[in-house]
């Protein structure tokens, strides 16, 4: 039995992995979801025997679940990875194509890079909109203030001029970042872009290719049916972010 938890107001990338792409290899797979206040996954199965585990094993970062279950699930031709390499260049050093490039590339981004200053801004807002005395809230203003006009500003306007500009430059003109074919990269990338979107973090209006982008995904049938399963166990409208 596999159990998948998620936290927050997105469903989680293992979540859109489970119920999207690798949907059809876990038809007879006893798949139950629960949602939960930390990012981990628990497997109840031997990966190396195939056999119910005495011990659940626990599985944690939504990049390192995903593979793991692209690995245990996915098979060869899976549509949620892009073909490795160039024909004829098979296991060569350098022969990747650019799509399977950019989907190793963002499976880490995500997390590793971009989701860092969109945590910062969002201490800050958090910190400048706190109540407090009001002879408090110019100290807080002002701090808040710096902090994004040395650092925040030019950090976030960096990262998501990067993604509008890999957008335009995407294989098979997109409208997914490694090309014509939603991938787990992608799924791994929606929670920040859309978080940054739905917070106003960054304006729509100057990332119509990020915005774009957020809508392919959300409406694509993965991220539906993980929407419906959050509703089911939550017993409310889902509204992300």
């Amino acid at each position: 039995m596999l159990i998948l938890t998620q936290a927050g107001k997105i469903p989680s990338p293992a979540h859109h992995v489970a119920h999207g792409g690798i949907e059809p290899h876990l038809r007879h797979q006893n798949l139950q979801t629960r949602s939960q206040r930390h990012r981990s996954s628990r497997a109840e199965t031997d990966p190396s025997a195939g056999k119910i585990a005495s011990q659940p094993m626990v599985l944690v970062e939504s990049a390192a679940i995903i593979e793991y279950f692209l690995d245990a699930f996915g098979g060869p031709n899976t549509r949620l990875v892009p073909p490795r390499y160039q024909p004829g260049a098979e296991g060569q050093l350098g022969g990747e194509t650019e799509a399977w490039m950019r989907y190793r590339y963002y499976m880490h981004y995500a997390e590793r890079s971009l989701m860092s200053p969109i945590q910062v801004q969002l201490i800050m807002n958090a910190l400048k909109n706190a109540p407090g005395p009001f002879f408090i809230k110019p100290i807080t203003g002002m701090i808040t203030g710096k902090v994004s006009t040395e650092f925040l500003d030019q950090e976030l306007r960096t990262h998501f001029c990067f993604l509008e500009d890999q957008l335009a430059s995407a294989p098979e003109q997109g409208p997914f970042l490694c090309g014509s074919q939603l991938t787990a990269a992608d799924i791994q990338m929606s929670i920040p872009v859309i978080a940054a979107l739905n917070l106003s973090i960054i304006p729509c209006k100057e990332y119509p290719r990020l915005d774009a982008y957020a809508g392919e995904i959300q409406n694509s049938q993965g991220y539906r049916r993980a929407v419906e399963k959050v509703e089911k166990i939550e017993g409310k409208p889902f509204v992300p972010i």
